[in-house]
């Protein structure tokens, strides 16, 4: 009944995802519009008084898989849509996220509305509003990666207990009582974007995604480096968190049909 819950919580996060039409239906809200109820749901998530580990590693799992789903597919877009808006500086390369592009160096500035990039992208040409939906999109994998990293924090997963857990094994008994820290920081769910949102704000939210993804790939490698084993475990266990979304969503089309 827990985890009916917890899953309900996430499924807002991997719907209605897509700028654009979806299966020729346009979606009933806009991502922008659905920003505040994806902070209040992971401040739900982030603050229940969980007493077993297998609930925040539940947590955990389903939306690692919708982060190495959705992740990789928003930067592909993101990169395509701003070089396809001649911003300065981009170009196809910034799909590699092993180091920071223009757009982040900017996001660093004091003043970014000063640097050649931003400047493109406040011109009357800038498609302002699609950006803006990307942005938002992006800010649902941003808040998701907090919580996954508040989760792990604060109940003490570590990154291999995170990669072994799978919800259909049986429990620990190790895993059966946890507690949450005496003074547990408040989980930060902000982000605010709207139609009228400056382009300063929308590049430092898209540079937090590319720092997100970038840390999330050194990760990947550093576990890869010091367990050779570990990498198999890790690469199969995020194709199969990734392909059960892809399933989930395909049974749910199919159902809509």
């Amino acid at each position: 009944q827990r985890q009916g819950v917890f899953k309900s919580l996430l499924g807002l996060f991997g719907t209605d995802g897509d700028v654009g039409e979806r299966n020729g239906k346009k979606p009933p809200t806009s991502v922008v519009d659905k920003l505040s109820l994806l902070s209040f749901a992971a401040e739900i998530l982030a603050h229940l008084p969980y007493n077993t580990a297998n609930d925040p590693l539940f947590i955990n799992y389903h939306s690692e898989a919708l982060i190495a789903l959705r992740g990789p597919q928003l930067l592909e877009r993101l990169v395509s849509f701003l070089a396809s808006q001649n911003v300065a500086g981009i170009d196809g390369l910034d799909a590699d996220i092993s180091k920071e592009d223009v757009l982040e160096q900017a996001a660093k500035c004091k003043n970014p509305s000063e640097t050649e990039t931003v400047a493109t992208m406040k011109s009357s040409s800038f498609d302002i509003s699609t950006f803006v939906d990307l942005c938002a999109e992006v800010s649902s994998f941003v808040i998701l990666c907090r919580l996954t990293d508040f989760l792990k924090k604060n109940y003490g997963l570590s990154d291999q207990r995170c990669m072994e857990f799978l919800p259909t094994d049986k429990e620990r008994i190790g895993d059966k009582g946890i507690s949450a820290p005496e003074r547990m920081e408040q989980f930060d769910s902000q982000i605010e974007i709207t139609t009228s949102t400056s382009v300063e704000a929308l590049i430092k939210v898209y540079a937090e995604f590319r720092y997100l993804m970038r840390k999330d790939d050194l990760a990947q490698h550093e576990r890869m480096d010091s367990d050779d084993e570990g990498v198999k475990t890790l690469s199969s266990g995020r194709k199969r968190k990734a392909s059960e979304i892809n399933e989930s969503e395909s049974s749910s089309d199919d159902e809509e049909a």
